[in-house]
C-alpha cells in the first residue's frame, strides 16, 4: 500500500452534513439538537468542545496547531480532533493512530489510521481505525462497522479490501517520506474481504462482465440493487459525455477505461441521498462522485468542501466541457478528442 499526497486534500473533508436538503448545504447528517463549538484554552495552546450554553463536553486537552474552525458549529455527526497520545504498538508497525473521534456526547470512539499527514479519509463510507496492533473499518456516524482484527488494511475500493494477516511492517522508500508495507512473519499473508469483512475467495472464472479483478484474479461483482435502485444508476452511467470528458486526457486510444456508476451509500433518516461512485477500470476517481436524491430526481456533483453548495450535474458537465475546450485547444492532436461545442449546445439547452 503505497501513501498517496493527493490524499490529503482530504482528510479534512471527512464527510458531508445534511442540516436542509432543499437548502443544498454541503452537510453529511443532521446534528444533534445540542449546538457544538470548538474552543481554546486559557492559553490558546489547546482545543475543546463546549456546547452553546458553555458546557464542556470534551475538555481542552488537543493541541490546537490545526485546522479548526472557532467560528462556526460543529455539524459532523461525530467530533475529531487531528492529534493523540496514542502511539504505535511497536515502532515499525503499520497501524498507526493519528487523531481522536469522539460521539457528539464527549464519549471517545475510536482513533483513526494515518494517511499521509492526517487521518484517515472515508472511502465508500469507511475509513481504518486502529486497535492496539490491528486496523479495522468505522462509518462516519462513529460507528466500529468491521471490528479490527488485521495488521493492516487497504482502503475499500469496488466494495472490497484488501487485507493483511500475521506479522507486516513499514517499508520506508528513499528519503523516507513514503512507506509500504512489507511481510514480517513466516505466517504474514493478505486475502480480499468485503464490506462484512467477511473473507472472499476469488471465482474459479470471471462470471460476470462487472466481476472484480484484482491481482489476477477475479471476485464476484459486489453490488445489488432494486429496481429503483438500478433506475438512479442508469441514469450516470448512460450519460456519454461524462464518458468522453473522463477519457479526454488519456494518452492512449485503445483500451480505454470506461465510467462506471455504483451506489455505495443509501438514504437514510440524517442523510437523504444516494451516493454514486464512479469508477475507473474499477479503481474510485473522486473527480466523478454524485449525490442523487431518493426520487432519483435530482443529482448533484458531490463536494469536499463544507462552505460549497452542491453543483447540479448540469452545471458540473457543463463546467467540466468549458475545461475540455481548453484542454483540446492546448492539445490539438490529443487522441481521445470529442466535439465538445456540441455537447455544450446540448447541456446549454437543458
Amino acid at each position: 500500500m503505497k501513501f498517496n499526497l493527493k490524499q490529503l486534500l482530504y482528510t479534512a473533508f471527512f464527510y458531508l452534513i445534511v442540516s436542509d436538503a432543499d437548502a443544498q448545504k454541503n452537510n453529511h447528517s443532521k446534528a444533534g439538537k445540542n449546538i457544538l463549538y470548538y474552543f481554546y484554552s486559557a492559553d490558546s495552546n489547546f482545543v475543546g468542545v463546549k456546547d452553546h450554553l458553555g458546557k464542556i463536553i470534551i475538555p481542552a486537552t488537543h493541541h490546537a496547531g490545526f485546522n479548526y474552525d472557532f467560528t462556526q458549529p460543529i455539524n459532523d455527526p461525530v467530533i475529531e480532533f487531528y492529534d493523540t497520545s496514542a502511539g504505535s504498538s511497536r515502532k515499525d508497525a503499520p497501524a498507526i493512530p493519528m487523531g481522536e473521534v469522539y460521539s457528539r456526547e464527549g464519549k471517545f470512539l475510536y482513533y483513526p489510521q494515518l494517511f499521509d499527514n492526517g487521518p484517515d479519509y472515508y472511502a465508500e463510507g469507511l475509513r481504518r481505525y486502529v486497535d492496539g496492533d490491528k486496523m479495522g473499518f468505522a462509518d462516519q456516524y462513529g460507528n466500529k462497522v468491521i471490528a479490527a482484527q488485521w495488521s493492516f488494511v487497504d482502503p475499500f475500493n469496488y466494495g472490497y479490501s484488501q487485507a493483511y494477516t500475521g506479522k507486516w511492517k513499514r517499508n520506508y522508500e528513499k528519503g523516507g517520506e513514503h512507506w509500504t508495507i512489507a511481510p514480517d512473519s513466516e505466517d504474514a499473508g493478505s486475502h480480499v474481504i468485503n464490506r462484512n469483512g467477511e473473507k472472499v475467495l476469488p471465482l474459479v472464472k470471471q462470471q460476470n462482465p462487472k466481476d472484480y479483478l484484482s491481482d489476477g484474479s477475479y471476485y464476484p461483482y459486489p453490488f445489488s440493487y432494486t429496481a429503483k435502485e438500478q433506475k438512479i444508476t442508469d441514469q450516470l452511467n448512460s450519460l456519454e459525455v461524462l464518458n468522453r470528458i473522463f477519457q479526454l486526457r488519456y494518452s492512449d486510444a485503445k483500451d480505454l477505461p470506461k465510467l462506471q456508476f455504483e451506489i455505495t451509500e443509501r438514504p437514510d433518516q440524517r442523510f437523504p441521498y444516494y451516493i454514486l461512485q464512479g469508477y475507473g477500470n474499477q479503481k474510485i476517481d473522486e473527480d466523478y462522485k454524485f449525490l442523487v436524491t431518493e426520487d432519483g430526481k435530482r443529482i448533484f456533483h458531490y463536494s469536499f468542501y463544507v462552505s460549497e453548495e452542491h453543483t447540479s450535474l448540469r452545471k458540473f458537465i457543463i463546467s467540466k466541457l468549458v475545461e475540455s475546450k481548453e484542454y483540446i485547444r492546448n492539445h490539438p492532436n490529443a487522441p481521445n478528442r470529442f466535439d465538445v461545442k456540441k455537447h455544450l449546445r446540448e447541456w446549454k439547452n437543458k
